[in-house]
């Protein structure tokens, strides 16, 4: 989890090493409605936040949902540069992330600038290119299931679940 301060400090969270005191502290601090927060795609947070029991609130602005009604033709919104390619997102994996651990890597194809729901997108799909991304997001798929078989603290957690 990122974190950033109105006067630029920012910090990163890993949520797996967190005490049970750390867990609800930040727990308070994300429902707590005094305290103010800007995200970008707020809605996958609030479901991968609720995932883990926590409830967002106080959010007061989306900066995703302000770029699309700025450019509502433009299908996506890098936060480093607005011109820069960056696939689309339109999943409902926040969704199936309340009730199972999941994880949402993004694959990379050469599309030749084409998006989703385009034939020439379609078509780079048969590609080796695309059968490389495939390739990659299952051993990526198959690590990531060995980690959470693993003993230790991430497979008792999931465990527990």
């Amino acid at each position: 989890l990122a974190i950033a301060t109105a006067d630029g400090e920012g910090a990163y969270i890993d949520t797996t090493t967190m005490t049970a005191d750390d867990e609800a502290a930040l727990g308070n601090w994300l429902a707590d409605t005094g305290a103010p927060k800007a995200l970008h795609a707020a809605k996958m947070a609030i479901h991968d936040l609720a995932g883990r029991g926590w409830q967002l609130v106080g959010v007061t602005s989306d900066t995703a949902l302000a770029a699309y009604l700025v450019r509502p033709g433009q299908r996506s919104f890098a936060l480093d540069d607005e011109d820069a390619p960056r696939p689309a997102l339109s999943t409902d994996m926040a969704n199936v992330s309340l009730a199972v651990p999941t994880i949402h890597p993004l694959l990379g194809i050469d599309a030749g600038g084409s998006v989703n729901h385009q034939p020439e997108f379609a078509a780079a799909c048969i590609t080796p290119s695309a059968d490389g991304a495939v390739r990659d997001g299952a051993l990526a798929m198959a690590w990531t299931a060995i980690d959470a078989a693993q003993p230790g603290p991430l497979r008792e957690r999931l465990l527990a679940r």
